[in-house]
């Protein structure tokens, strides 16, 4: 053990940590298409723009590729949370935006 680096836990925000070696999509450019989540994790209270709130990021499989995106629409956070608590990944899901304007996961 001596010279080799421990596996840390991560920093509690998780920046960085989720799947850095993956490429980053915006979830927008993901909408109507039909993906398969294979992990996910929930950040609480992110700061961004518009104040704090929750938001999800996870890891999927879009055809050939994968990648990592994130969203903070209050409807895809509470499905996304409940896949997380359930353990129930992968998971097939499509990103949609209703016809009254928000966000949702199908």
């Amino acid at each position: 053990m001596a010279g080799e680096e421990k596996h840390r836990v991560p920093s509690e925000s998780g920046e960085g940590t989720f799947f850095p070696e993956l490429p980053r999509m915006r979830f927008q450019d993901l909408l109507n298409e039909e993906i398969l989540i294979e992990d996910a994790k929930l950040i609480k209270d992110f700061e961004g723009n518009f104040g704090k709130k929750d938001l999800v990021i996870w890891k999927f499989k879009w055809g050939e590729k994968e990648a990592t995106t994130a969203c903070s629409a209050m409807v895809v956070v509470k499905k996304i949370s409940q896949i997380i608590a359930l353990k129930d990944f992968p998971i097939w899901g499509k990103l949609i935006k209703t016809v009254k304007g928000y966000y949702d996961i199908i």
